[in-house]
């Protein structure tokens, strides 16, 4: 759906599927919302199993800037090239104690955003509800809305493949060390 972003505005869209999990709240409603502008009936259907999560954990957290990179630039030691450019871009508008803490916030709103919609997969609730308190507003659940309101049952795939999750760095050098 990201495309529509770019300033297509087509307002009788009745279906948005994922074939993997949003990586927030956030964007995910904003993706969702692409469905039914035109008021009519829609839906949203999100396609995941248990072993999807490590996709968004890479996605997320493969490449982000840690206090260790910062420690690292700051000292002069080499970096990859992308994030050496972005910390030198940084750099001319805030100290490192502050990239420290702005680059740390990131990552836990991200973090945050990522275990409420791990959470949206184990639901016993209203979905729309669930989302809509992360940003802290209570609405009241209404009827057919999602498939927790209604007869809709989970499809469960049987015999199907583990994916093999490489490990990071930290994974592998703590695996390697421990006792």
């Amino acid at each position: 759906t990201s495309a529509f972003g770019m300033g297509i505005n087509k307002k009788d869209i009745r279906t948005v599927i994922h074939f993997h999990l949003s990586s927030s709240p956030s964007n995910y409603l904003q993706e969702i919302g692409r469905a039914g502008r035109d008021g009519k009936q829609s839906q949203a259907i999100s396609l995941f199993q248990p072993d999807d999560s490590f996709i968004l954990e890479t996605l997320l957290f493969t490449d982000i800037i840690t206090d260790d990179d910062i420690t690292m630039f700051e000292t002069g030691n080499h970096l990859p090239d992308e994030k050496e450019k972005i910390l030198s871009t940084l750099n001319i508008q805030f100290t490192f104690s502050q990239l420290k803490d702005i680059f740390h916030q990131s990552y836990q709103r991200k973090r945050l955003g990522y275990m409420r919609m791990m959470g949206y997969t184990n639901l016993d609730q209203c979905r729309r509800k669930y989302l809509l308190e992360f940003f802290g507003e209570h609405p009241q659940s209404p009827k057919q809305c999602c498939d927790q309101d209604s007869r809709l049952e989970p499809i469960q795939i049987l015999n199907r493949k583990k994916v093999k999750r490489k490990l990071s760095f930290n994974e592998k050098l703590y695996n390697l060390f421990e006792t």
